[in-house]
């Protein structure tokens, strides 16, 4: 920081305390892109000191820097002190609430806005979205378009990655009925996105078919075509055009060698993760994190814990995620006491478990038979790391309990739900039973 700083004052001496607007903007971009606040209210008490406080475009940077650097107090201070605000000026606001998680805050002065634009609503829009709020999402564009404000390019990305993410497949069938004269699903961006949406909500053929229209495809659309096949239980599809994007000359990317080898998961296809395998080391990608743990998952998928468990030793970094795909593999394949070995070393170098880690640990007990070790594990899921329990958790327990014989305490936690419980958990019980 005392680095960045002296190259900062550096280049603040340069213009002394005539000013540069130019300077002061690029400056602030740099900031809000590094989140360095301190740089920031550094170059904001020279704005100050050269009077370009007052100015409105030099004051819209200073509200997206605060913003940048998760300081909503610094934005809205510069933003209510600001006596010529243009509708820039209440986009990067709301933008500021939007990234920072604050979605009422900006609702509340998205509807304060004098005249919206295009923006505001986009703005809007993607707040709800980006924060997990994807029916109000919805909702927003459909007063928008209520209010005749005719969508662009942005807002149509926006939407469809909702109706994806939320699964909302008639909803979005209407979207891209919409789009019809707009000439926008000829974009390379917006048709990907489409062919994500049709994926998520279970039509790769559909999704096929915008594909197959596209004229111009780069690897982001080749590798949404691959997940929607992969995704969707057609794995030897996925695989077909993985072939025929490399014989077209495309280089897959860290994204295509996940996408491909959640298809050869899918249909369990070791022979073809081999193949894969081979292509991620050729392509220098088997030391990245997540194709690494792609490939441990892929492995444990087929059965073959001895590779799951190379990959997942040659991996230079790890994360909580490829910890549990690796003990996912050793429970999923019958060795209990491995997993739960692997999940005392994981604790060992300070890697935090979370909710699905301990999905894989109570499987593993309960595939091994370690019943004391499954009570206690579960028990200090709340206890030891503040973790809800879940409906998963519970069916483990059960599952677990009725291995043991244990069918009366197996019954009394499926009553001892918090919630409603699960079909899976009456499953567990009544295969027990036989």
């Amino acid at each position: 920081v005392e680095r960045r700083l002296e190259i900062l004052k550096d280049d603040l001496d340069r213009i002394g305390m005539v000013g540069d607007p130019d300077l002061y903007a690029s400056l602030l971009r740099r900031c809000g892109n590094a989140r360095a606040l301190s740089e920031g209210k550094y170059v904001h008490a020279h704005i100050i000191k050269s009077g370009y406080d007052r100015d409105r475009f030099i004051g819209n940077c200073l509200v997206q820097m605060y913003g940048n650097c998760g300081n909503l107090e610094g934005a809205r201070e510069v933003f209510d002190a600001m006596t010529q605000r243009n509708v820039f000026s209440w986009n990067i606001m709301i933008a500021a609430y939007s990234q920072n998680g604050y979605v009422k805050d900006a609702r509340i002065l998205f509807d304060k806005i004098p005249e919206r634009d295009v923006v505001s609503w986009n703005t809007m829009v993607a707040a709800y979205a980006k924060n997990g709020h994807g029916k109000e999402a919805l909702q927003l564009f459909r007063e928008m378009r209520l209010k005749g404000v005719i969508p662009n390019k942005v807002t149509f990305i926006t939407i469809l990655d909702v109706c994806a993410n939320l699964s909302a497949l008639v909803e979005g069938n209407k979207i891209r009925d919409s789009m019809a004269n707009t000439g926008f699903e000829s974009d390379v961006v917006v048709a990907t996105v489409l062919i994500n949406m049709y994926g998520k909500c279970g039509c790769p053929n559909e999704a096929r078919s915008v594909f197959d229209k596209m004229v111009q495809r780069n690897v982001v659309s080749w590798n949404a075509m691959i997940a929607a096949y992969g995704k969707n239980g057609h794995g030897k599809e996925a695989l077909r055009l993985f072939r025929k994007m490399q014989l077209e000359g495309l280089t897959p990317d860290r994204i295509t060698f996940v996408c491909i080898l959640d298809a050869c998961t899918s249909i369990a296809s070791l022979a073809e993760g081999k193949e894969v395998h081979a292509s991620i080391v050729n392509s220098g990608f088997e030391s990245d994190v997540l194709v690494g743990t792609a490939l441990v998952n892929m492995y444990g998928k087929c059965g073959s814990v001895e590779n799951a468990k190379a990959v997942f030793d040659k991996m230079l970094e790890r994360d909580v995620v490829s910890w549990n795909a690796m003990i996912a593999a050793y429970a999923q394949n019958g060795h209990g006491k491995e997993a739960l070995k692997l999940f005392k070393q994981m604790q060992r170098e300070g890697v935090k478990p979370d909710k699905a880690t301990f999905i894989s640990i109570l499987s593993g007990c309960s595939h091994a038979g370690l019943l004391d070790d499954g009570w206690r594990y579960f028990l200090s899921m709340h206890r030891d790391y503040a973790l809800p329990i879940i409906a998963d958790h519970y069916v483990c327990m059960v599952d677990l309990l009725g291995r043991a014989g244990q069918l009366d305490e197996a019954e009394d936690l499926v009553h001892k739900i918090a919630f409603a419980p699960s079909a899976a958990a009456w499953v567990s019980l009544l295969g027990a039973c036989r």
